[in-house]
């Protein structure tokens, strides 16, 4: 999916608010999950930010044999960039405790980014936003453990 903000309006920004969760390859077994996974999913509607725009990424396997890939377009704040698995730890300490716990429960957490940005069109090519990664990361949990660990 593609997430794109429009240019940023005196106080604000135009983005794309979505949400999905998507199964890579997997056992038949899993199908169940991936079709209420692609239920749950929030198509694209353009939102007015109060900042500016985001997006975050999250890739995860089950005990090896079932890939999942969380995609979050939001609104977001403080600086343009992106950031990794490590420098996002390092400023939300909750982020690496709801990975090891994702991990103690069999899931292998392969990649999380965020991004923020402004300008016109600008989460088009992003990777991920920053101050919302703990509040949808917790969410994207929540809807794992749900199916997987429990």
């Amino acid at each position: 999916m593609i997430y794109k903000c429009t240019k940023q309006i005196r106080d604000g920004s135009r983005c794309f608010q979505s949400y999905s969760l998507v199964c890579g390859s997997h056992d038949s077994t899993y199908d169940a999950v991936c079709d209420v996974f692609a239920e749950t999913s929030q198509p694209q509607t353009e939102v007015s930010c109060p900042g500016k725009c985001g997006l975050i990424t999250a890739s995860y396997s089950y005990q090896g044999f079932f890939d999942v890939d969380f995609a979050l377009g939001t609104c977001s704040e403080g600086a343009d960039g992106c950031l990794d698995e490590a420098q996002l730890a390092a400023q939300e300490p909750e982020l690496e405790q709801q990975i090891k716990a994702l991990e103690a429960g069999g899931l292998t957490v392969n990649d999380v980014n965020a991004c923020t940005c402004s300008g016109d069109l600008c989460n088009s090519a992003l990777n991920i936003a920053t101050n919302p990664v703990v509040v949808f990361f917790s969410m994207m949990v929540v809807i794992l453990q749900a199916f997987f660990l429990n």
